[in-house]
């Protein structure tokens, strides 16, 4: 019970470029960027060569997939941050600071039946004022293909990468959420 309750209270984020003093306390907007995509890695491929192994119909089921991940995270954030009473709003709203996320790698994980490996999507966040870097965190989640196992074979809830990507951009957008709510919170 201990380790559950310490786990819940160790932030899921790494803070590499921090802002002193915290430029977030009180904040009740913030502008969030659309997902950035660009220049990320697949699997251990930049996102051309993973492509180029790829047939016409999966390059286009992979610009599908990446827009769920980023729809997803979209929804998922605005709403994790309204908890704390945060906004997150379109580009050139009302906030003073930009929230832009950049997914720097995605393994998107497959299901085989007994074989499987889970998704991960990893993402540098920076916060920005007037175009100035003030804070710079990274995070990453990831979703098992299945949830559960009968006689050692999982029973998918997320065979898919479309599933699984979906899954992760709701992680994703509550994991910044989390953060956003513990920086105006003044953590």
């Amino acid at each position: 019970m201990f380790v559950l309750w310490l786990a819940a209270c160790v932030p899921q984020w790494t803070v590499i470029t921090p802002a002193n003093p915290n430029p977030l306390v009180g904040v009740t907007h913030l502008d969030l960027a659309p997902l950035q995509l660009a220049n990320l890695h697949v699997g251990n491929d930049e996102e051309a060569d993973y492509l180029a192994r790829k047939d016409p119909k999966q390059q286009e089921d992979w610009a599908r997939d990446k827009q769920v991940l980023s729809e997803e995270f979209a929804v998922s954030a605005r709403a994790s941050a309204a908890r704390c009473g945060v906004t997150l709003d379109a580009p050139g709203g009302p906030g003073e600071y930009t929230v832009t996320a950049q997914v720097m790698a995605i393994e998107p994980g497959f299901y085989g039946g007994v074989v499987e490996m889970p998704s991960t999507v990893e993402v540098s966040v920076q916060v920005s004022h007037r175009m100035a870097v003030a804070e710079v965190v990274r995070f990453a989640h990831g979703t098992s293909p299945s949830s559960m196992s009968v006689g050692g074979v999982g029973i998918p809830s997320y065979p898919s990468v479309t599933d699984r990507l979906r899954a992760d951009g709701k992680g994703l957008g509550e994991i910044l959420g989390d953060y956003v709510c513990a920086r105006v919170a003044g953590k």
